[in-house]
């Protein structure tokens, strides 16, 4: 099984190395990497392979032409972006989920907007798209705050 990991953190690497370590994975590839991967134990340094291209299509084309059985995701970025969407309108076997459902990890605002159409309890909060704005209200507010940005 050839399986790619896309992610540039160490959650990635720690990914594709257990990949690596699989009897059932004959490659990795660890797209687009980061420098760790050339720390990689001396027995597995044929099996992972870090490629460096970020463009979905890029990555899409990539799999295709590899062969990629299976495309693990664990970086939010990606997710939030669609990579998993992409995939999957390719016909790549991808695992993390569609963008629509990362949208509740990756938007605070929107995850307050369906706390609060759900009614669920949770601390006042307040959107702002301009800095100046969100000063001005903190200042004014009477009470100690968090601020998230």
């Amino acid at each position: 099984m050839k399986v790619l990991v896309y992610g540039s953190g160490g959650r990635d690497h720690c990914l594709a190395d257990k990949y690596g370590d699989s009897q059932h994975v004959d490659k990795v590839y660890f797209v687009p990497g980061n420098p760790g991967v050339n720390y990689t134990p001396k027995g597995k340094r044929g099996l992972i392979e870090r490629v460096p291209i970020r463009d979905f299509q890029e990555v899409t084309k990539f799999c295709k032409e590899k062969g990629v059985d299976l495309v693990d995701v664990g970086s939010e970025n990606p997710l939030s972006e669609g990579l998993i969407d992409v995939l999957s309108a390719h016909g790549i076997r991808a695992v993390g989920p569609r963008a629509e459902f990362v949208k509740i990890e990756s938007d605070r605002a929107f995850t307050n907007y369906l706390l609060t159409e759900i009614g669920v309890p949770k601390p006042e909060y307040k959107v702002f798209d301009r800095p100046e704005e969100a000063i001005r209200y903190v200042r004014n507010i009477g009470y100690q705050v968090v601020v998230k940005a």
